[in-house]
């Protein structure tokens, strides 16, 4: 094996721990917490709603599976917040449709990962932000559907 494939495989190694945040915890936002909980190397580290009775449950959920409590953020201003957190690697959105690309594109920005439940954006114009964010940056961003 070459130097260059070397570094590359080095570079490319698989984290130990991925630690994620959840923004938008509505029906689809808890199950989908629920289902990362039960994935070993998952550390789910921020949850994010406008509510914070939603943050709450879906914490008290992630204690019962036997896991730490999630650091807590509710209100307008919420997801904003879990973007600026160094300690998240990658941001799970299941928010509304209107706001998948604004979120994705500021988590980006602060570099983090995006999944983002679909649709990505409702507007070509916002699939266009969301993928030269993704290349200027270079984050991954993905649908998970």
């Amino acid at each position: 094996m070459n130097r260059k494939n070397t570094a590359f495989r080095l570079r490319c190694a698989p984290l130990p721990v991925v630690r994620m945040a959840f923004i938008g915890l509505g029906g689809r936002g808890q199950k989908t917490v629920e289902r990362y909980a039960d994935i070993t190397g998952v550390e789910i580290i921020c949850l994010a709603d406008l509510l914070q009775d939603a943050v709450g449950r879906t914490n008290q959920k992630l204690a019962l599976s036997g896991r730490h409590l999630a650091r807590e953020y509710s209100g307008a201003n919420a997801w904003r917040e879990v973007c600026q957190q160094p300690d998240v690697d990658i941001i799970y959105i299941c928010t509304d449709w209107d706001s998948h690309a604004e979120i994705a594109i500021e988590a980006m920005r602060c570099g983090k990962h995006v999944a983002v439940e679909v649709p990505l954006a409702t507007t070509i114009e916002d699939c266009w932000r969301v993928v030269r964010t993704a290349e200027e940056t270079q984050r991954h961003c993905f649908m998970t559907e």
